[in-house]
């Protein structure tokens, strides 16, 4: 709760300060030129990974990407170490890159990952990486896991949303992640 408190004090803060400015008029000169257009279309996103590497999904990111061949498009997914099964569905992804031993040692999965930065590669697509979600085996809060967007509230803050129980294991994980992206 202390989190949604955070949320909605910061944004009432926003909301009172921009109401707070006088309006601002912008006018364009459309006949001069002052610098070269740089696109800013080329850049995605989505909560859902596991939907890029579907039918639809490289349909999707094929026909962006060839839009212009000779602009790279971008493509930044969220819940790159989210823990599941790869299932995707609404705001939700996962791909199970960090469990855990019974004795608690690491164990890394970069296959669902793979798929996707092979799908980017296939469809001429340049990866933006994020580093997120908290694996269930890290989060300090791992019950319940994941969250039920459908019903909004504090639903949406369960384990994936936490910091690492341990920074230790955390950085290790990075660490692997990173040096596996740059080998492959």
């Amino acid at each position: 709760m202390r989190r949604l408190s955070h949320y909605f004090f910061t944004l009432t803060l926003f909301v009172l300060a921009a109401a707070a400015q006088p309006p601002v008029q912008i006018q364009v000169d459309a006949a001069r030129t002052i610098a070269p257009y740089r696109p800013i279309w080329n850049y995605f996103g989505a909560d859902e990974p596991n939907y890029t590497y579907a039918p639809g999904g490289t349909k999707l990111l094929s026909e962006l990407s060839a839009i212009n061949p000779s602009v790279p498009v971008y493509f930044r997914a969220h819940n790159l170490l989210t823990s599941g099964d790869g299932a995707a569905s609404l705001k939700w992804g996962s791909t199970n890159v960090y469990t855990e031993k019974p004795d608690g040692s690491a164990v890394y999965d970069w296959t669902i990952t793979d798929r996707f930065f092979d799908n980017f590669q296939a469809t001429h697509i340049r990866p933006m990486v994020e580093i997120g979600f908290m694996p269930e085996a890290l989060s300090p809060h791992p019950a319940p896991y994941r969250h039920s967007f459908q019903k909004g509230g504090d639903d949406v803050f369960t384990g994936w949303s936490y910091p690492p129980k341990d920074y230790t294991k955390w950085r290790a994980l990075i660490v692997a992640y990173v040096t596996h992206l740059k080998l492959r």
